[in-house]
């Protein structure tokens, strides 16, 4: 059995607690910090940096408490099918918190962030490790390419999923792509959003194809 605590996944935890110990050591507690922005990547909601530095170890206990409690709720079959997609969920979410414990303790030292930049190429990442775990799911009723045909065909979840590899995959290098160019604020975070929702609609459109008569 795949272990949640895998390497990448404890190396974004111990990355979120160096943040948290590094910040409470050097932010003052009522310094106000951005949590928050617009469209436009302007800051709209600050926080206390003595609540907002928890927002990353918060956010890995809810990862593991999620992780627990999945594992004692459902069937072991089932659990064990979509594994990969749940590894996938857990680095997705931990690496979230990573991103915002940086982004909190930045901007706290008054380092300019383009938060528009910074979400397409997380949008990129997201994409890419989605794009490398959907091949390897098995076919169940709880994690992944949930469909009508891809639930009543082994086939059909295999070759969707297959599908669905590339598509994300090629979907977040266009995406970090685009971050890394930055064509400007709501432009790049629309165009990284753009190739999100292109490759769930042609793996749609692949999976319906390929379903059986």
């Amino acid at each position: 059995m795949t272990k949640p605590l895998s390497v990448i996944n404890i190396f974004l935890v111990v990355a979120i607690a160096v943040l948290f110990l590094y910040g409470l050591q050097t932010i003052p507690g009522d310094q106000q910090v951005p949590v928050h922005w617009n469209v436009q990547g302007e800051v709209d909601f600050t926080l206390a940096a003595r609540w907002a530095l928890w927002i990353g170890p918060l956010e890995v206990a809810i990862v593991v408490t999620a992780f627990l409690i999945a594992k004692a709720k459902l069937p072991a079959e089932e659990f064990e099918a979509g594994l990969h997609l749940t590894m996938a969920s857990i680095s997705i979410a931990l690496a979230a918190g990573l991103f915002v414990q940086t982004v909190v303790t930045l901007g706290a030292n008054g380092v300019e962030l383009d938060m528009m930049q910074l979400a397409a190429l997380f949008i990129g990442y997201v994409m890419l490790v989605i794009g490398n775990y959907l091949p390897k799911s098995q076919a169940n009723r709880s994690a992944g390419i949930r469909l009508p045909w891809t639930l009543n065909s082994d086939a059909n979840w295999t070759r969707t999923h297959q599908f669905a590899g590339k598509a994300f995959m090629f979907a977040g290098i266009l995406s970090l792509a685009i971050g890394l160019l930055n064509p400007g604020q709501q432009i790049t975070l629309l165009a990284a959003i753009l190739c999100v929702a292109a490759a769930i609609v042609v793996t749609v459109f692949y999976s319906y194809s390929a379903r059986e008569a």
